[in-house]
């Protein structure tokens, strides 16, 4: 079955002005370059952040904190285009907890059908030949579904990844402006500026949560990561950590794109209230 298959007429749930502004919604992302797959991963964003700042209520914990587990997943860099097993396994999973809750629990069913959204990819688009040129109805109608009211969020989310003039720079790789506000914060703590490496380790399964903590070490010989990002609380497990490139963190955690020129020895505290620390320690691996 495919992940982005409408169950109902778009016509018979949401009104001709909602149906205009996705439409001019999906003109702009078209327009800044916004692949299927990246619309699908913000998706799974949104979801996620709607679960974790406690707005979708008429679901238990935890059922959300189950869901939670599935958009992580879907938030990975290359889960949509190269991890099929893992897509194919949670379709396999999330199918029947979406018609098993539809009579007991219709919220919980409408957040299980949201987040089979987020594993389907441009392939699965392609193949549905729906007529419409991105998922964006789709996805706005399942949230409406879930919750009206966090349907609003739906526009102002998506809205934040076309302001005008701005995108395109934003997407471009360690675009002029970014790098000066990288040095500034190296200037503003009296440190010297190293530019971050190809890889960083960031502990995805956190993602969400604050403070947010850095900590940069030397990069070990033969080594490709020197940054160790996580939010909340560390964990020493050996899997707590995984490896992506630098670039992806624009999107899953834009928050730290401007402490990535610290040096080695460098950690960073920030929250989402403006809260900023930064010092040095004698660097360890």
């Amino acid at each position: 079955m495919n992940p982005f298959h409408l169950q109902a007429p778009k016509s018979n749930m949401i009104d001709p002005q909602e149906i205009e502004d996705i439409e001019s919604l999906e003109s702009q992302l078209l327009g800044k370059g916004i692949s299927i797959n990246d619309m699908v991963r913000h998706y799974a964003k949104l979801l996620l952040e709607l679960v974790q700042n406690g707005k979708l209520k008429n679901i238990s914990d935890e059922k959300l904190q189950e869901m939670a587990g599935y958009l992580k997943q879907a938030i990975v860099p290359g889960t949509l285009e190269s991890n099929e097993s893992l897509r194919q396994e949670s379709f396999l999973k999330l199918w029947p907890m979406e018609k098993t809750y539809r009579e007991s629990d219709p919220a919980c069913s409408a957040l299980a059908r949201s987040v089979i959204c987020c594993f389907g990819n441009e392939s699965d688009w392609l193949r549905d030949n729906s007529g419409e040129e991105t998922p964006l109805f789709y996805f706005y109608l399942y949230l409406k579904n879930l919750d009206p009211d966090a349907a609003q969020a739906f526009f102002k989310y998506f809205q934040k990844l076309c302001p005008p003039q701005t995108l395109a720079r934003s997407r471009s790789k360690y675009s002029e402006a970014l790098p000066n506000m990288q040095k500034d914060i190296c200037e503003k703590y009296g440190l010297p500026v190293l530019p971050p490496d190809e890889m960083v380790a960031i502990a995805i399964a956190t993602l969400g949560k604050s403070p947010i903590y850095g900590t940069r070490i030397s990069l070990p010989e033969g080594g490709t990561v020197s940054w160790f990002i996580h939010c909340g609380e560390h964990s020493s497990a050996d899997d707590f950590y995984q490896a992506v490139h630098t670039e992806h963190l624009r999107e899953m955690l834009p928050q730290v794109m401007n402490y990535l020129c610290l040096p080695a020895g460098a950690r960073f505290i920030i929250d989402n209230e403006g809260y900023e620390d930064v010092w040095m320690e004698a660097d360890s691996e």
